[in-house]
This record gives C-alpha cells, structure tokens and sequence, in this order.
C-alpha cells in the first residue's frame, strides 16, 4: 500500500508537472522564434539541451555545441551542422566556442 501511495507521489508531484511543462513549451519555442522575450528564448534553449539529452549527450550543452564539436566523429552532427550553416554561417562552431566544448 505504501509503495502505491509513493507511486502516485512520485505521477503527479514529478512526472505530471514536467509533461505538461513539456506540451506547453512548444507554443511557447514557436512564440520564441519570432519574439525578442528573454523567457521565451529560455524556453527554446532548454528545449535544445533537452533534445540533446535525448539523442545521447548530457544535456548541459545544445544540439549544435555538441555538433560543432563532434564533427570529425559523427555522420549527423555534419549533416546538422551543414543544415545549419545554411541558415547562420558558422553556427555549429560558434555555438561550440561559446558553450566552452573547443577553443
């Protein structure tokens, strides 16, 4: 009994708030693209560093400093970065130097 109390705990304490965080963000990144707010851009680099953790990576950086400096190893991370670079010149590699991945 104990252990199915600590269950519902750990749904609606933990998992519940971060899923419906997690919804929510999306209008909130598209909203991100188009404005100059702060928190919205908050919102969207968490959202990149989340989906770094998802493809394998630790999370403390963003999909394009992970890229930048993976690319002599990693199929993907060139093809990101070309993707990339066709919308902002030298991203992947700037995003690296600035998040402190290479110098």
């Amino acid at each position: 009994m104990k252990t199915l109390a600590l269950l519902f705990v750990a749904i609606f304490v933990l998992w519940l708030p971060f899923s419906v965080a997690s919804v929510a963000s999306v209008g909130v990144a598209a909203w991100a693209v188009f404005s100059d707010r702060g928190y919205a851009k908050d919102i969207l680099r968490a959202q990149d560093k989340l989906m770094a953790a998802l493809f394998g990576w630790g999370g403390e950086h963003t999909v394009s400093a992970e890229c930048g400096s993976r690319q002599a190893d990693c199929k993907f991370c060139i093809y990101v970065c070309k993707l990339l670079n066709l919308i902002q010149s030298g991203h992947c590699e700037g995003a690296a130097k600035n998040e402190g991945l290479i110098r």
